[in-house]
């Protein structure tokens, strides 16, 4: 009875616990997982809390770590999560464009643009200076970035499309059909040396009798 009362009195006090995190970066990070775990399980209101802490915790991080990318792109990602599209960019563009470039990557890169597309254009914009045209520049940067990464042109080949750039997307088109046509080169080649490497060991061992 001893032991099954303190096994209780753990429970709850693992139940009834506040985790207090110092560093605000940790913080950010240990909220935002409260939060999926909340989302996960339903719990609303609470997912918007943590969320909320999450969104807090990580701007307090950037304003301290000002060259640190990871707690500033999560924190670009907690701004989209919440809807505050116009903000994540606000977070975001400057870190792949500011100067020094903190955060780099075609996949940064896409979702920059992506962002563009999310966030109505201002007032008088003008033309070629639009959202949809500073999008563009960061699709084609990301294609810049993607180096061998199939799948990201195959992305990019789409969105070029959506956005009626049949150019762009015959560029991407192209660089696919080049790099299948690479691939399919190695793979003849690997597989050619491999049936020579097969021939070799399966070949008849000479007769040393007749020798």
């Amino acid at each position: 009875i001893e032991v099954e009362g303190q096994m209780d009195f753990d429970k709850n006090m693992r139940k009834d616990a506040k985790i207090k995190v110092d560093d605000k970066e940790m913080a950010g990070y240990h909220h935002l997982g409260e939060a999926r775990k909340a989302r996960a399980g339903g719990n609303q209101e609470l997912y918007k809390k943590e969320l909320s802490l999450a969104s807090a915790a990580l701007n307090q991080a950037t304003k301290e770590q000002k060259n640190n990318p990871f707690a500033g792109v999560k924190y670009a990602e907690v701004l989209e999560e919440q809807g505050k599209h116009k903000m994540a960019l606000e977070v975001l563009y400057p870190m792949l464009e500011g100067g020094g470039t903190p955060a780099q990557g075609a996949d940064v890169r896409m979702w920059c643009g992506d962002l563009f597309l999310k966030v109505p254009d201002e007032k008088g914009a003008a033309p070629g200076a639009t959202n949809k045209d500073k999008a563009l520049v960061q699709y084609q940067k990301a294609s810049e970035a993607a180096v061998y990464d199939r799948s990201v042109h195959e992305t990019l080949k789409q969105k070029f499309e959506g956005l009626g750039r049949a150019d762009l997307a015959k560029a991407e088109g192209e660089w696919i059909a080049d790099f299948d046509k690479k691939q399919e080169a190695v793979s003849a080649r690997e597989e050619a040396e491999r049936k020579k490497l097969e021939e070799q060991k399966n070949a008849p061992k000479p007769d040393k009798a007749n020798e």
